[in-house]
């Protein structure tokens, strides 16, 4: 750990306040590469660990970067739960695949903690870049001449399940932009006369991910979307009148919902209602196919219970079968891929790849987490602005316990956001 003058000092805060920019921008748009046709290294994804991890070893030399032990050492004790799982790891490749974005979360949480930025700042950053990740995501979804151009720029692999879905109907989206409404809502209704532009911005950013909401088709971003509005209103004001407010909001998106799918805009003919009120036999085998990869994975952990059959090894113990029947088929995609590696549930997720010790790191982990932010909560009444954050994290985590989880577009938000909130309860007299 080197001596800081005050010049380093205010250098490496600058360094900082460029790399919180690049790392959420590269965390928050599909995995991209910067030209085209270009090697793996170059896309986002990678590009994201690679600064992350510069910039925690640079912090944590500077003496930049400290934590209490209770909020490192139960991360490091999940991870190392996760460690042992390879005991019984058919698919040692796939195991090292899933194990690399575990640990890069560590990273991603101590990135998150060191780039905390002051309030103004890190409304300007979080709001601009979300506001340009829904247009991405509205290109991809019009289905035009432009969503192929931006295809060029995107992971094959990325591109392979978006058309795949496209074609059952549905749009594939994992940025989960519902999770930021709450930081949105606050830009919107906090008295600052000063933000007109930011306050715009926003409050056209909402519409875009309303639309996006809904044409989806994903019930599981819809139950985001309620969670995220009814809790960022009812951080943002009084309860008794955000009661109200929350109230009209979603009479206002069941109007326009309502509206949306009457005049058919929707390229799919398809869209997030009909796919919660509309019982067809496509439903109904979704629903069977989810209690089946429930009890698949309740099983695996019967298996194996103490270790857990490994991290990625899910597809590889189930049964023939079920693996070809989780397979794309060729008409909707040119190569075959595995379409289902995971129970779509984060808790029995983690007791079929790693056994009770697992779950036990898994309950210690997000406990401890969920302990700090209610106590935050109920402590810190005026600190909105954090009580935000904390609504945008735990929206994450909802949707770990609905969908798959151990991937990095959902792990890097899910720790850098953990991160933040860390950031913003050790760092409030300074932001």
């Amino acid at each position: 750990m080197f001596m800081t003058s005050p010049k380093v000092s205010k250098g490496l805060e600058y360094i900082n306040g460029i790399s919180f920019i690049l790392l959420f921008f590269l965390i928050r748009i599909p995995n991209m590469s910067i030209f085209p046709q270009s090697i793996s290294f170059l896309y986002s994804n990678n590009l994201a660990r690679l600064l992350c991890f510069v910039v925690v070893v640079l912090n944590v030399l500077m003496g930049k970067l400290t934590a209490k032990l209770v909020y490192i050492l139960p991360f490091v004790l999940y991870i190392l739960t996760q460690t042992l799982s390879v005991t019984y790891a058919q698919n040692i490749q796939s195991f090292i695949a899933a194990y690399k974005d575990v640990i890069f979360g560590l990273f991603f949480y101590l990135g998150g903690l060191a780039l905390m930025q002051k309030k103004e700042r890190f409304l300007a950053v979080v709001i601009s870049i979300t506001s340009i990740n829904v247009v991405i995501q509205l290109i991809l979804y019009s289905n035009t001449f432009f969503s192929e151009v931006i295809k060029i720029l995107m992971n094959s692999v990325y591109v392979g399940f978006f058309d795949y879905q496209f074609q059952r109907g549905r749009f594939f989206g994992d940025s989960l932009d519902e999770a930021f409404i709450p930081i949105l809502l606050y830009a919107i209704l906090r008295p600052d006369k000063k933000s007109i532009f930011l306050k715009m911005v926003s409050l056209l950013t909402i519409v875009g991910i309303t639309y996006i909401t809904f044409i989806s088709s994903w019930r599981t971003k819809l139950i985001i979307y309620i969670f995220t509005v009814v809790l960022g209103f009812a951080f943002s004001i009084n309860l008794v009148k955000g009661l109200k407010f929350i109230f009209l909001f979603l009479v206002f998106d069941l109007i326009i919902f309502s509206l949306l799918s009457s005049i058919r805009v929707i390229p799919t003919q398809n869209n997030v209602l009909t796919r919660i009120f509309q019982e067809d036999v496509e439903n109904k085998e979704i629903h069977e196919t989810r209690l089946s990869l429930l009890d698949n994975a309740w099983k695996m952990g019967l298996s194996s219970p103490l270790f857990g059959v490994g991290l990625g090894n899910y597809y590889e113990n189930l049964k023939q079968t079920s693996k070809i029947k989780n397979k794309s088929s060729e008409p909707y995609s040119l190569r075959r891929f595995i379409l289902i590696d995971d129970p779509h549930n984060s808790l029995l997720s983690t007791f079929a790849s790693s056994g009770l010790i697992g779950v036990f790191g898994f309950l210690l982990l997000f406990g401890l987490m969920l302990k700090r932010d209610i106590l935050r909560v109920i402590t810190a009444q005026k600190d909105i602005f954090g009580k935000m954050i904390i609504v945008s994290f735990w929206a994450f985590f909802i949707y770990s316990l609905l969908n798959p989880w151990i991937y990095f577009a959902y792990l890097s938000n899910l720790w850098f956001l953990s991160g933040l909130v860390y950031g913003r309860i050790q760092n409030e007299n300074k932001i």
